[in-house]
């Protein structure tokens, strides 16, 4: 448990007041977003002059909110690490660390986090996204599935989170502190081992039932959200719930939590994402290891970008911190269609058909009326005609009003420019060029709209690395759990330290969204085919990208080992160096992979190499014959090794900087190979 530090009488005060003083400054800023959202569910929706039944409620928020969503992050992202420091594991590092962040990603769900933090930034104008660890949370003790300890990725209710005054419009990170308020059932945090030497305050609010408000402790003004306080009351009695702030505070690097109805803080710690020094303990009397401590260096940084433990973006830039959000400007949109389709829907209710008969055929025929408002379609109705009339000037219909040309044009107009607005899907066209013309707004707005989802993936990912990195937090069962065949190597696990090299995340944008999925393959198959025999393009990164564009959900498990690859240079060095070349093939080594060189070296493979069908063929026959002198050797030493037994001494498996070695000579004999081939070819005739 980590170590508590005092606080002095005036510092709570000043807290407590901080808290108060930042909710009150939101308060118009919840307003329009509680406003909007209300919207969003066809409340609170008036026109003049029309009864609320009778208007006509289409929302045009709520197909934009899905269609913005599923637009720019129905998909998991592809996820791209960039190592700037590649440290012990080699050109290796960038593969190991995508496979844990594609699995961390996962295993903290952020898919459905990102998504509700795009709803957020349509109506909030930005959303806010926390990671800390799972069994830390405020919110009870949570786990990850089966990976207790491991980092929790969560989206925080933009109602909840307050920066400090003048924080910067566009960099959050000015802020020098953030505090966000949540609600917990108070025997939870009785329960949470965080709070274990306040266990005897909390217990103290217990007897008190319902939380104690602002009002109840210090005397202010309670400022909440805009619910059913009868339903908010019954909810605390009945589950005792307790409303806490929990500060970040970057410039102290400390980490304080208040609860209401308790001054004290319940926490006031180093934060835990402070770096940190470490040393063993050990028994006084035995000697041995008994823990380790951690304690802060005078000079700790934070241990994830930027010191606090939240993310937030935006879409649009503004001249303060919460400008306004696209529901808004989408807002004013429904509200002059609804309008005008309510009237004329109203209108048309006015306008049914009315007749005007003539009051002699009522005497007539004193049915006349009632016949006609019960007549269905296909119902003959009789009607006595007055001598010296026609039908026609007996019934007639009265002729009503139509809705304006220019109300139905208005509607349209408003509709075209909501395009320009929320615009993510582009536009067919008879022609390819029309098409390419109307898809241009389309990815603009799009690629926009996508930095929300693709900067939260970043941070996030980024952040859950960084931690896991730290020996404090870091799961070893993850680590091992990464560890599966065809992930990396069967037999290597992600080791602590590589989580730590200088990285940058990437987040592929087109992988986010379905509908330019076979847009993309193709263009990614294009590109692969173009450079797959270019000797500066990385063949093995070629086919990975092209694997990856068909979504396969193991494409690692596609991919030799390295251990695989080693065996297949050295097979096919043999192949071109020494057999190729007119030279015996050196013996088989023990223990090296004999599957690998069976799959490389058999009769079937090497006539189909380019270099051996340009040996004249009546020195294709001693190659072969050689060749199948080598596989019997081969075949000896696997039946050598299965049974046990011990055969003559055989040359050292050369290592990974020897095979290095071999490749290298492989690419710098490769003309000189040719060349040999070629000058056998002169002297047998063939060319």
């Amino acid at each position: 448990m980590a170590k508590q530090i005092k606080m002095s009488a005036g510092e709570q005060k000043f807290w407590w007041e901080s808290i108060q003083n930042r909710k009150t400054l939101m308060k118009p800023k919840h307003e329009l977003w509680r406003k909007l959202y209300k919207r969003y569910g066809l409340e609170g929706i008036d026109i003049v002059g029309m009864s609320d039944e009778d208007i006509v409620k289409i929302s045009r928020l709520y197909p934009m909110v899905r269609k913005i969503k599923n637009g720019i992050a129905f998909n998991y992202p592809e996820i791209l690490v960039e190592v700037e420091e590649e440290g012990e594991l080699g050109p290796g590092m960038e593969e190991v660390l995508e496979v844990a962040a594609n699995d961390g990603m996962k295993r903290m769900d952020m898919k459905r986090e990102i998504q509700q933090g795009v709803v957020d930034a349509l109506f909030c104008f930005r959303p806010w996204w926390k990671i800390e660890l799972a069994n830390d949370s405020a919110n009870g003790i949570l786990s990850t599935r089966d990976i207790e300890n491991f980092t929790k990725f969560s989206r925080v209710d933009p109602f909840k989170v307050f920066v400090a005054p003048g924080t910067l419009p566009h960099n959050y990170k000015t802020s020098p502190n953030i505090i966000e308020e949540g609600e917990t059932p108070l025997q939870w945090m009785i329960d949470n081992p965080r709070f274990e030497d306040k266990k005897a305050l909390l217990k103290g609010l217990s007897a008190d039932g319902p939380d104690k408000t602002w009002e109840d402790t210090f005397g202010g003004e309670d400022i909440g959200q805009d619910t059913d306080k009868n339903d908010v009351e019954d909810a605390k009695n009945l589950m005792k719930m307790t409303t806490w702030y929990e500060v970040h505070d970057r410039m102290s690097g400390q980490r304080k939590f208040f609860v209401s109805g308790i001054r004290e803080p319940i926490e006031n710690i180093d934060h835990p994402f402070l770096e940190a020094d470490s040393k063993t303990i050990k028994h006084p009397i035995t000697g041995t290891e008994e823990a380790i401590e951690y304690t802060r260096p005078a000079n700790a940084r934070f241990i994830i970008e930027g010191g606090l433990p939240y993310f937030t973006e935006a879409y649009d830039s503004s001249d303060q911190f919460y400008g306004t959000p696209i529901a808004a400007y989408e807002e004013q949109i429904e509200k002059l269609t609804m309008e005008s389709q309510s009237r004329r829907a109203d209108n048309l209710q006015r306008m049914k058909r009315v007749l005007l008969a003539d009051d002699r055929s009522k005497e007539e025929n004193p049915n006349f009326g009632t016949d006609f408002k019960k007549a269905d379609d296909g119902t003959i109705v009789f009607v006595t005609v007055p001598d010296g009339k026609s039908i026609r000037e007996t019934v007639v219909p009265a002729d009503f009003g139509s809705p304006q040309p220019d109300q139905i044009q208005l509607e349209r107009d408003v509709v075209a420019e909501e395009s320009n607005l929320i615009q993510v899907e582009a536009r067919g066209g008879r022609t390819a060029t029309e098409a390419a013309i109307n898809a241009g707004p389309a990815e603009v707005n799009r690629a926009a709209m996508q930095v929300v989802p693709i900067n939260g993936y970043s941070w996030g990912i980024g952040a859950m690395l960084d931690i896991q990195a730290d020996p404090r937090y870091s799961n070893e069962k993850w680590l091992n759990s990464l560890a599966v065949p065809g992930a990396v190597s069967p037999d290597i696990a992600v080791q602590r330290e590589w989580l730590r090299v200088k990285k940058r995340v990437d987040i592929h944008a087109a992988s986010l969204t379905p509908f330019a999925a076979e847009m993309e393959r193709d263009s990614t198959l294009a590109f692969t085919d173009r450079y797959a025999n270019d000797p500066f393009f990385d063949g093995k990164k070629l086919r990975r990208l092209a694997a990856k564009a068909f979504n396969f959900p193991d494409v690692e498990g596609l991919f030799r080992t390295d251990n695989n690859i080693d065996a297949f240079r050295s097979a096919q060095f043999e192949l071109v160096n020494y057999l190729l070349a007119g030279q015996p093939i050196p013996s088989p080594v023990r223990g090296e992979d004999h599957q690998t060189h069976f799959e490389v070296q058999n009769a079937n493979a090497v006539q189909n190499m380019p270099q051996f069908q340009q040996v004249p063929p009546q020195m294709q026959q001693a190659l072969l014959q050689t060749l199948q002198k080598h596989l019997e050797e081969t075949q000896a030493m696997v039946d050598e090794e299965a049974s046990g037994t011990s055969g003559p001494s055989a040359v050292s498996k050369p290592d990974s900087n020897e095979l290095q070695t071999l490749t290298g000579k492989v690419r710098s004999n490769a003309q000189g190979v040719s060349n040999l081939i070629q000058t056998q070819s002169k002297d047998q005739g063939v060319i």
